[in-house]
């Protein structure tokens, strides 16, 4: 098998012949997954990364360097010639680039984390602003309330205060008729008085005269 490997032409850069058995349809299954086939870079990454996935939880360090000396035939080594690289190089090369990529995925997870935790955060601010600003809208209508009553209240204020402008000049006006009527009738009293003065003046004379004449004539007699 080891010789067939090795007279069996493989595909190459360029423009180099395939052998009749690559182009035969009717392969088995094991000579499609056959390392003939991990020609490609590129398919022999691929190959060779699921096969670490596999491996690394399995096998150790040396029967990983086993495995890949037995995935890695002569048939698939021209393509790691051509990069120079042995098959430990290559799984070296593979594991760093596995590395690199599942360092990549964890720093990518970390910023997602805190892009989640950002949106947490996010959220919950927005739930408390839009309590915050129905608090704001109860406030508002509490003060649009208050306003009206501040309103009314000034207006029946100013009402009161007319009113009892009105009533205050009414009593004035009240308090001068009265006056007025006092002095009328203190005036009519204060003539009553002198009329009365002069009636009872004129009536002690009248008697006064009686009383001399009656007096005049007894002395006559």
């Amino acid at each position: 098998q080891e010789n067939r490997t090795e007279t069996t032409a493989v595909p190459q850069h360029g423009n180099q012949p395939i052998s009749p058995e690559e182009k035969t349809p009717s392969r088995k299954p094991q000579e499609i997954n056959s390392p003939q086939a991990v020609c490609s870079p590129s398919l022999k990454h691929l190959v060779a990364l699921k096969r670490i996935q596999r491996l690394e939880d399995q096998l150790t360090e040396s029967q990983v360097r086993q495995g890949m000396s037995k995935y890695l035939p002569r048939a698939a080594r021209p393509g790691l010639e051509e990069r120079g690289l042995k098959p430990d190089e290559e799984l070296k090369q593979t594991r760093a680039e596995l590395q690199e990529f599942t360092e990549v995925n964890r720093q990518q997870k970390e910023k997602l984390q805190k892009n989640l935790l950002a949106l947490e955060e996010l959220k919950a601010t927005q739930i408390k602003m839009e309590s915050k600003m129905i608090e704001a809208r109860d406030l508002h209508r509490q003060l649009d309330h208050l306003r009206f009553l501040s309103k009314f209240m000034a207006e029946k204020e100013e009402q009161l205060e007319k009113q009892l402008a009105d009533l205050r000049d009414q009593h004035q006006q009240e308090l001068h008729e009265e006056r007025q009527r006092r002095k009328e009738v203190e005036e009519q009293l204060e003539a009553l008085r002198k009329e009365l003065e002069i009636a009872k003046r004129k009536t002690i004379g009248a008697e006064d005269f009686k009383c001399a004449k009656e007096n005049w004539i007894q002395t006559e007699i």
